[in-house]
This record gives C-alpha cells, structure tokens and sequence, in this order.
C-alpha cells in the first residue's frame, strides 16, 4: 500500500508552487509496509543503509523512493534528514519544483518542522534550477507561515537573478522589490545598520531595472539613516539619470556628494558630460568639461571622447582633430573611438574624402579601426547615393576581413531600392555578394 505522501506525488499534477505549498493535508503522514528492513530496527547500520538509499534516490530524482527510505528510519528522520534528501534532489536532472513544495507542506503539517536550512536548501536549488517564482513562494512561506525573516543577502540574489536574467513577469518583480524593503526595514528595526555596499545593491538593481525615482527613494533612506555614502552608489545614480535626461536632478546628486565630502571621480565627471550632451546641451557640456580641466586633471579617455563628440556636432571637427594632436603631444593616448568620433563628424559634414583620408591616419599612427569605422562613412555615403565611395569602403572591409555586419547590409538594401537596383539587393540578401554599378 502506498503512503499519503506518495500518493501526494503520484496524483499531483504540475501546477502552481504555491498551491501545492498550501495543499497539506492532515493525513500527510508517511507510512511504508513494502521495506526489507526492520521498521523497528535500531540499528545503526540500517539507519546508515536507509540514509544511503535516500540520497542515491533523491539523486536520481525518484523522490518518492527517497521518502519511502527516510521514513524507514529509527528514530524518526529530523529536519537535517529532509534537508539532506531536498539538497540531493535539487540537484538531480529530474527535479520538479511542486514536490518539493509537497515536501515542505508535509513537515509542517506531520514533521519535523522545517528549519531555516530547509528552506535555505528548496529556496537555492530552485534559484539554480531558474525557477524564480517558486524561489519567491519559498521566501514567502519561510516568512509568513514559519515566521523565518529571509535575509538581505537572500533577497539580493533573487533580485539579481530577476533583473539580470530574461525573466518577465512585472508582478514577480513587484513582489521581489518589496521583499527587499521588508529585509531593509527590518535590518535597520533591529539595529543592524545596513551599510552603503547594501544600500548600493539596491540603488544598482533599481536603476537597471529602470525604477530611478525608487533608487532616489533608497538614497534619501540611507542618508536619513546616517549611512555614510560613497562614489559608487551616487555614480551609478547618476548614470542612471543622465541616461534618463534629468539633468536637474543629476544636479542634485553632485550636491549631495559635496554635501556628503566626496569629490567627484572619473566616473563621475563622464557620466555628467555624457549627460548634458545626451539631453542636447552641447554649450554646457562643452563649458562643463573645460571647467574641470582647469580645475583638476579628473579628465580621462572617455570624458575627452565626449568633449571632442560636442565639438563636431557643433560642426568643429577640424577643432576636434587639431585638439586630439595637442592631447597626443601631451602624452594622451587616443582609442580607435576617439578617432571614430571625428570620423563621424566629417560624415555629419558630407565631408566623405576627409572621412576616408582619416581611415588612412588610423593606420599612419598605429590605431585600428573596426566595423564602425567603416559603417559610418559606408551609410553617409549611401543617403548620399555616392556610388565611388561605397565601392571604395566596401573594397577597403574586404581587403581588411571585416564581413558586412546588419548595420552596413542594411544601409546598402536601402541604397540598392533607392536607386532601383532590385537585382544587387537580390545578390545580396542571398549569398553577401556586392556588385555596385558604376556612376
């Protein structure tokens, strides 16, 4: 005769994890009368035996048999026996994340009571098996139904796993966000003072998962707190409003640095300038920098790229190169994007001969170029209809190994229909093959 508990498993059908964490039933108790072993033995070795059996079951999946084997034992299993039997089968290739909420639902009901290791063990084995919303039900039954506070770092991993990951589902998300205020209130109602690391992991998975009034929200928590801040955390608050164009409040977290006695790092002066450009402020951003430059020597590679960006969309490219030669005197090394960024500036001026003379001076002082080198002036060329060009820079990709990417095939299909050649575009599409017609 089978046991409650296997016909549990044996009728359960796939569902909901919750619903089968809130399926125990009175009657769960585990029963066996199929052993060939003495249920009554106290014998170590069968108890070493039984032990065995379970892991080698669980290992392979076969749940049901696990707890056929663990019931056996003599005195009865406790909550480090369950444990061990969930840890195995969370790692088996069979493992179905409903049975173990049948596992959990029945030690609460029968016994032992699960412990905090016991929905440590369901809640990391389902983390790893990408099961975040069963994860999550773990969370909320070790909290609501046992009275177990899940801790920060808990909280955390299941935050990163859902902002990172593919996962989709806004409610869960919800639900993961407000799990991590409850585990922050909580710290600082007991007197554990979060620290700015925490306090920056939150910021951090708020602002990618696009909540930057939340991430404001949690810095304004922590300085109320008396947390004492650090560049990382406003940095990456920062970013996550210049990128947002709320300049005025980027502002504002540059007040509170000051405030706060930082000064402002690499990252920080980039990510303002990157900003102020971004939301079209070309002026400020330009005066921004210059400032800065007059004032420290906080301006690195990337900071000197957008100052030189600035100047060829204010149609100074020749400025922008006669600046690069002074910097290059002074010991700066520029990057293939600094010169990419230049290119794009003669392409912006319809200056196509200057933009391929620049391919050549990529070579002259040792810079490589790249696939985008070559894009921009290929897709000026092509709204220019410039039939030369294109054939010089596709000629050029082809002597240099670089393969037309989507960017570059896209702007010559759009070239081809524009100038009725069906039959190129045809070529192509089917095997990458270019044949340009002249004139």
């Amino acid at each position: 005769m089978l046991s409650p508990c296997r016909r549990v498993l044996r009728c359960f059908r796939p569902g909901s994890f919750v619903s089968a964490l809130a399926a125990a039933t009175a009657d769960a108790s585990i029963s066996t009368s199929d052993s060939d072993l003495d249920p009554e033995s106290h014998s170590p070795t069968d108890a070493r035996l039984l032990r065995n059996r379970m892991r080698a079951a669980a290992e392979e999946g076969n749940l049901a048999a696990a707890l056929d084997a663990l019931v056996r034992l003599r005195p009865a299993p406790a909550a480090p026996d369950y444990n061990a039997l969930l840890h195995a089968y969370l790692r088996s290739s069979q493992a179905v994340p409903e049975h173990v909420a049948v596992v959990i639902s029945h030690m609460r009901c029968v016994g032992p009571a699960p412990n905090a290791l016991t929905f440590n063990t369901a809640f990391n084995g389902l983390l790893r098996l990408g099961r975040l919303d069963a994860a999550h039900a773990v969370l909320e039954e070790m909290r609501s139904g046992c009275g177990f506070v899940p801790s920060f770092t808990v909280v955390d991993r299941l935050i990163r796993k859902a902002v990172n990951g593919s996962h989709s589902d806004l409610a869960l998300k919800e639900k993961l966000w407000a799990e991590a205020y409850r585990a922050l209130a909580k710290m600082c109602n007991e007197g554990c003072k979060p620290s700015v690391v925490t306090y920056t992991v939150v910021v951090n998975f708020l602002c990618k998962d696009g909540k930057t009034d939340d991430a404001m929200h949690i810095l304004r928590m922590a300085c109320e707190k008396g947390c004492r801040l650090d560049n990382t955390i406003c940095n990456v608050l920062l970013h996550a409003l210049c990128c947002s164009d709320r300049i005025s409040e980027a502002l504002v977290i540059i007040d509170v640095m000051e405030e706060a006695g930082l000064a402002p790092d690499y990252f920080t002066i980039s990510a303002l300038a990157a900003g102020f450009l971004k939301a079209g402020h070309v002026k400020t951003c330009q005066n921004f920098i210059q400032r800065v430059c007059n004032r420290s020597s906080l301006v690195d590679i990337v900071t000197w790229n957008i100052y030189l960006h600035s100047l060829c969309c204010n149609g100074q490219v020749r400025k922008a190169l006669t600046l690069v030669s002074r910097l290059v005197q002074r010991g700066f090394l520029p990057s293939t994007t600094t010169y990419n960024t230049i290119l794009k500036g003669y392409c912006m001026e319809l200056d196509l001969q200057s933009a391929l003379q620049m391919l050549d001076h990529f070579r002259s002082i040792g810079v490589l170029y790249d696939s985008v080198s070559f894009n921009t002036i290929l897709c000026a060329a092509c709204r220019q209809s410039n039939a030369s060009v294109i054939q010089m820079v596709v000629y050029r990709m082809n002597v240099e190994g670089i393969d037309l990417d989507a960017i570059s095939m896209a702007c010559l299909l759009r070239y081809f229909y524009k100038c009725g050649m069906f039959a190129e575009s045809g070529n192509l599409i089917e095997d990458n093959l270019l044949f340009v017609a002249g004139g």
